[in-house]
């Protein structure tokens, strides 16, 4: 697996509602027993940028000045924007906490309401990247980060100017947590820490997630996009936070996007499927 890479731009950008801890698709609401929903994609995203807090640096005169300098941990939230060069008016609705309105042709949305209601998104931001670690060097593939806890206010009016293309920038706040949007706990045995804002890796193909809610009878459910292979490695589910296995739990045809479980998942059981998927051009 590359650990070494560098990337260049943004391509393939998903949002989603959390319902509870757990991924729940481009739905406003939670999604009720049996319903389940991709990620919202967003379009024409020029930028998105995070700022990180620096940390606090305390330094001590000892003898023979000598200087000792001690980091501090980071008190400060994570910070960041980010620019479209379209206006998403579902992102906008869902993230602002308002509602859009349709009269005959034409779809509303509120600028700068009175009542801000920021709901929790999970984002999914995949960058082509090339690998530079020797075993691997010029591979191309996708650094993924994912950032868990984003409220964002998302702007509904550019800046507008002639001859240029607008742009919508929106702030946006990250918050760390100890759940994933999978339902696993973040573990120090595995991250060395047990809270984060998000966690960045490479894929040899783009990423997303696909949310669903069981029924006790549903077996199936079509994934949004083609997954890149049949396997576990490709496609992972978890159902409550615990990890599902290919083949003794569930399979998934690429042709027809179709994930089927062996077993229906219980009324109420939180389903989180992360895929690799055919990018396309």
């Amino acid at each position: 697996m590359t650990t070494q890479f560098s990337s260049l731009g943004l391509k393939h950008v998903f949002w989603s509602t959390k319902r509870g801890v757990y991924a729940n698709g481009s739905s406003a609401t939670a999604l009720a027993n049996g319903q389940n929903s991709a990620m919202g994609k967003l379009v024409g995203v020029s930028g998105l940028e995070v700022q990180e807090p620096d940390l606090p640096v305390v330094n001590a005169l000892g003898n023979n000045g000598l200087v000792a300098s001690f980091l501090g941990e980071a008190q400060e939230g994570v910070a960041g924007s980010v620019t479209l060069t379209a206006l998403d008016q579902a992102l906008a609705a869902v993230a602002n906490g308002v509602t859009t309105h349709t009269e005959g042709d034409y779809t509303y949305i509120p600028g700068v309401p009175k009542c801000l209601n920021l709901a929790d998104l999970f984002l999914v931001v995949n960058s082509p990247a090339k690998s530079v670690a020797p075993s691997s060097a010029g591979s191309s593939g996708y650094h993924v980060s994912e950032f868990f806890a984003v409220n964002l206010f998302a702007k509904t009016s550019p800046a507008f100017t002639t001859n240029e293309v607008n742009e919508y920038q929106s702030q946006v706040i990250l918050n760390r947590v100890g759940t994933l949007p999978t339902g696993q706990a973040v573990q120090s045995s595995q991250y060395g820490t047990t809270q984060m804002a998000y966690r960045a890796y490479w894929s040899t193909h783009p990423v997303t997630y696909h949310a669903f809610v069981g029924n006790g009878t549903t077996t199936t459910v079509t994934l949004a996009e083609e997954p890149r292979a049949a396997s576990g490695a490709a496609v992972q589910v978890w159902i409550d936070g615990s990890a599902q296995a290919y083949t003794t739990n569930f399979t998934v045809n690429t042709t027809t996007k179709v994930l089927t479980f062996v077993n229906a998942p219980a009324a109420g059981a939180n389903v989180v499927v992360r895929y690799a998927f055919v990018g396309g051009c």
